[in-house]
């Protein structure tokens, strides 16, 4: 969760998982001409209009909603702010304090939503745009990420998007994380898709189940929203395979009994069809927000 250092903020684990794509649909998907290791830290950044305001945003499937700083909530306006009814945690317990939430009125390449935006209290928390807003949005994700340049390209509406873009204004639904099933070293695992962070790391738990491959003293800090340091054992080199597509790929392993995650870092060697993934917006059974 957002830019690489930030964890998910919602704190309890979910049980979502979906059909990993075929090779033949990894193989129609587009490649970047020109990807160096440095794009990795600008992919999951989004510049938008909010409030007749430029704000960048990290997309970062790794939470429901769409937050903003106190700072920017000031340049914006200060819009009015209704209460908000549900809590949210950092991924070490930490309960962030949040100002409100309110209806922002969001422009990105001329169209114009609006969409519920969070105010965090926090002035120096990143302003990460959450899966509630991806169905509004629909942008072809798989141009964002796999660093294809041109104009800004959207994907075909239907009426599902339509509806599920709907249902994302009602503050009362959740959504679930996106997995996604990899083989590590041999062993298969699911782990979480979240375009907020830039390293993908897995628990000590999942590190054993993997074989313990050799973990390297790392001088790497990863922070959670709350700023807390994640604790780190080391990092690891461990083969991937995904549809088809093989790779060797840095993993950092922590102590903390976090879900597996892959981050930004992973993008430019692994092809994933976000397109797809993003389109298995699942709810938990019981509506509710954390």
């Amino acid at each position: 969760m957002a830019d690489g250092v930030l964890l998910p903020m919602e704190f309890t684990a979910r049980e979502t998982i979906i059909a990993p794509e075929t090779k033949t649909e990894m193989e129609s998907l587009p490649v970047a001409k020109d990807s160096g290791i440095a794009n990795q830290f600008h992919i999951n950044k989004l510049p938008l209009t909010i409030n007749d305001q430029s704000v960048t945003m990290t997309i970062d499937s790794g939470i429901h909603n769409s937050i903003v700083n106190i700072l920017v909530w000031h340049r914006l306006g200060e819009p009015r702010l209704e209460p908000v009814t549900f809590t949210m945690y950092s991924s070490s317990g930490t309960q962030l304090k949040l100002k409100g939430q309110f209806m922002a009125d969001v422009n990105y390449a001329g169209r114009v939503y609006q969409l519920p935006l969070i105010v965090s209290e926090q002035p120096d928390i990143d302003n990460l745009l959450g899966r509630r807003w991806l169905p509004a949005l629909h942008l072809d994700w798989n141009r964002i990420f796999h660093c294809i340049g041109g104009a800004p390209q959207f994907q075909p509406e239907s009426d599902n998007h339509r509806q599920l873009a709907l249902k994302m204004t009602d503050t009362s639904y959740s959504t679930d994380h996106f997995y996604v099933n990899v083989n590590v070293e041999g062993i298969a695992i699911r782990l979480m898709l979240d375009t907020g962070a830039t390293n993908s790391d897995i628990s000590l738990a999942q590190w054993k189940l993997i074989g313990k491959p050799r973990l390297k003293t790392t001088r790497l800090q990863i922070v959670d929203a709350a700023k807390n340091a994640l604790p780190l054992e080391g990092v690891c080199m461990v083969k991937v395979k995904y549809c088809g597509q093989e790779a060797l790929l840095p993993l950092v392993v922590t102590s903390d009994p976090v879900e597996g995650t892959i981050g930004t870092n992973w993008f430019e060697k692994i092809r994933f069809d976000f397109n797809s993934i993003f389109d298995q917006m699942i709810f938990p059974e019981k509506p509710g927000q954390l």
